[in-house]
């Protein structure tokens, strides 16, 4: 019994983690979109107004997904390299 309960919960982080990792590049990708939108000249201001949130909510989220994978990192001068500092 205490077997298949650490298999169950290895098995939930794997699905969380995995489930996290789609949620990151789903954001990412909306925000590309975001931003490919904003440059479309003649946009409604109802849109923009759309798309201001839009932004606002994916910078929030995606900043505290980089500020929490700083926080848990032993390394933390990983961070500070040339790659992850263009990342931010």
């Amino acid at each position: 019994m205490k077997n298949t309960s650490k298999t169950l919960l290895v098995a939930l982080i794997i699905v969380t983690n995995v489930s996290f990792s789609i949620l990151i590049q789903v954001l990412i990708l909306i925000s590309v979109v975001k931003f490919s939108m904003e440059t479309i000249p003649d946009l409604e201001p109802q849109t923009k107004g759309l798309l201001r949130h839009v932004e606002i909510f994916t910078g929030i989220i995606l900043t505290l997904e980089y500020v929490l994978r700083i926080y848990v990192e032993d390394r933390k001068l990983n961070f500070f390299q040339f790659l992850w500092i263009i990342d931010f």
